[in-house]
């Protein structure tokens, strides 16, 4: 198989379509108001959503290719959005080098979005970068993971958002969490179907 499938434990994907700006954004909408009805969640509604919008056009400057976007919503724990995406030029530069994550932490350090830190996953070498929201906005918490997918030659970046919220140790290793449940899924034909299609995400060749 000359792809790699991602597997997380989040159901529910949506894909953002990249090309038409309008649809992404009825497309997050939709979504958000779905997970997130109410009108005692609008604040919130509108937080997320200018987090995912930054998010996608970041993915668009980059390079990304195919995000999909899930939301979760943990009893307890305020919302967090998913964003996975994929991409060659995702990581800063033209080429995806052999020496990783040394290469990968000293990219994202130039590039302004370090520090960079590793994270054990099952999945092979992956950083994790966080930034808070600037001084004067709101408070927010989002977290970005660097995954080197290497049978597909290709880089994920899953970002995670989380709105209202400062940055914490408890929020950070949630996240950690659902990455190190990740998984490269099997390419054996007779894995369970109802699993790949709640929380699998395809990546192309």
């Amino acid at each position: 198989m000359d792809c790699a499938e991602l597997r997380l434990p989040l159901p529910g994907w949506q894909e953002i379509p990249l090309a038409d700006r309008v649809g992404a954004m009825t497309a997050l909408r939709r979504l958000v108001r779905t997970r997130l009805p109410g009108d005692a969640l609008a604040a919130v509604r509108r937080a997320l959503l200018r987090r995912l919008d930054e998010a996608i056009r970041e993915i668009t400057t980059r390079g990304g290719r195919r995000p999909r976007l899930a939301l979760s919503l943990d009893a307890g724990a305020p919302p967090t959005s998913l964003i996975c995406c994929e991409g060659e030029s995702v990581l800063p530069g033209d080429r995806m080098p052999p020496e990783l994550p040394a290469a990968m932490r000293r990219a994202l350090e130039r590039a302004g979005r370090g520090p960079a830190s590793p994270v054990p996953t099952p999945l092979g070498p992956a950083l994790r970068t966080v930034r808070a929201a600037p001084p004067g906005r709101p408070p927010s918490c989002s977290a970005e993971y660097w995954i080197v997918a290497r049978a597909a030659r290709r880089l994920l970046l899953l970002t995670f958002s989380c709105p209202g919220a400062e940055v914490a140790d408890d929020l950070l290793a949630r996240w950690d969490a659902i990455v190190g449940a990740a998984a490269w899924a099997s390419d054996d034909p007779s894995e369970d179907d109802e699993r790949r299609t709640e929380s699998s995400w395809r990546t192309s060749a």
